[in-house]
């Protein structure tokens, strides 16, 4: 009798947690999200050294040493706004100024999905960058 109750306790927990689970309805939109922040998360750990050599670079106005450094961190995949940016201005910085509009709109793009209120915003809207579909 015992064995009998504790079965039907666990088999309504069970029951409870799959109608609950199923009938959450997530936005996909925070799903992405969510799925950017873990792929961002796991690429930062494996390139966070050069991103501190390029912040200390950018920092000191030593431009060429901020680009070979950012670039291995945006190489491997990382997309953060702020970094893009400052990587497109060490670059601009540098006479590439090519290079640097194409990451000065990447920046922008990224800046207005995770950072929206960001000054760095204002400053590229200033400059003539706007949303790309």
């Amino acid at each position: 009798m015992k064995h009998t109750k504790i079965f039907f306790i666990f088999i309504i927990i069970l029951m409870y947690g799959f109608v609950f689970n199923s009938c959450t309805h997530s936005d996909p939109e925070k799903q992405q999200l969510k799925e950017h922040t873990r792929e961002q998360n796991k690429i930062k750990s494996k390139v966070n050294i050069s991103l501190r050599a390029a912040h200390v670079a950018y920092n000191v106005n030593r431009y060429d040493l901020a680009v070979d450094k950012y670039n291995i961190a945006i190489n491997a995949g990382w997309l953060d706004g702020i970094d893009l940016y400052k990587y497109a201005d060490s670059l601009e910085n540098e006479g590439k100024t090519e290079e640097s509009r194409i990451y000065f709109q990447r920046a922008y793009n990224e800046l207005q999905k995770f950072y929206p209120n960001h000054s760095f915003i204002q400053v590229l809207e200033s400059r003539g960058y706007r949303q790309s579909l």
